[in-house]
């Protein structure tokens, strides 16, 4: 059987069989302001305790909702988060420079653009 990881909240954690795969993605959806980036940052974060370095956060959203992910990670719990820009070109290194292994936010899909009329 492999240990699974909590996400700290028992509820959740039963209805996985336990918590988290570890090594395995988990996508989390729902409708605004359930607490999905709340959960990710949490969970995320609990890394720097585990294994001396935080997770990453894989926004997925395309909307342009209002929330700021970066200022909530900084308010929650003072984490910079930064934006993941590094590519891999022909005939470069692969290995992305140092202040991108201190990225620890991708958003992949940027909103450009008016939120409303």
């Amino acid at each position: 059987m492999t240990t699974r990881v909590s996400t700290s909240l028992d509820r959740l954690d039963a209805m996985l069989g336990g918590g988290l795969l570890p090594g395995t993605l988990t996508v989390v959806y729902g409708a605004t302001g359930i607490g999905k980036t709340h959960l990710g940052l949490g969970f995320a974060h609990r890394g720097v305790r585990a294994d001396g370095a935080p997770g990453l956060l894989f926004d997925m959203n395309a909307r342009g909702d209002s929330q700021q992910h970066h200022q909530y990670a900084d308010r929650l719990y003072d984490w910079p988060l930064g934006h993941w820009t590094h590519t891999v070109t022909p005939m470069a290194d692969p290995l992305p420079p140092d202040d991108q292994m201190r990225a620890f936010y991708c958003g992949a899909y940027r909103w450009i653009g008016r939120l409303r009329d």
